[in-house]
């Protein structure tokens, strides 16, 4: 069983996971728990989601835990948006932060593109073509997702 599978079984057992992702984040390092954020995304849901989205950049700054949850949150929205799930309206958060200041969670938006493609890639293509022509925060996602 793989990493990601193992975290996919804990997680679904755990009625709380913020605890767990926090002890697990690996942060603060150089590499944050890419396994766990993986699983985390995989079985996650809508409303754990828009809670760790709640991890902004003043109660979860840059290379702490907290940062961890928003950037799974982030990653998620590609879930959602692959789901068609209100997409245009996570569409316009998820690009919004691009321009996050901490990097992980930017990185966390070139995950969400990548969900998205595993799903659709045509999808993928057409959003990539309006994106192309946004801020150089956007672009970068774009660009890391490929």
């Amino acid at each position: 069983m793989s990493k990601i599978e193992e975290y996919k079984v804990q997680l679904i057992n755990l009625k709380q996971w913020d605890d767990f992702l926090l002890r697990n984040s690996n942060l603060p390092s150089p590499r944050s728990n890419l396994e766990l954020l993986a699983a985390a995304v995989e079985v996650g849901t809508k409303d754990k989601f828009l809670k760790f989205l709640e991890w902004n950049a003043e109660i979860a700054p840059i290379n702490q835990p907290g940062e961890f949850l928003c950037t799974i949150g982030v990653a998620g929205l590609g879930k959602l948006i692959s789901e068609r799930d209100e997409e245009d309206k996570w569409l316009l958060k998820l690009k919004a932060y691009s321009a996050d200041p901490r990097w992980r969670v930017r990185e966390g938006v070139a995950m969400a593109l990548q969900f998205i493609g595993k799903r659709d890639m045509n999808f993928l293509l057409d959003l990539a073509q309006t994106w192309t022509y946004s801020d150089m925060f956007v672009q970068r996602a774009l660009v890391a997702f490929m």
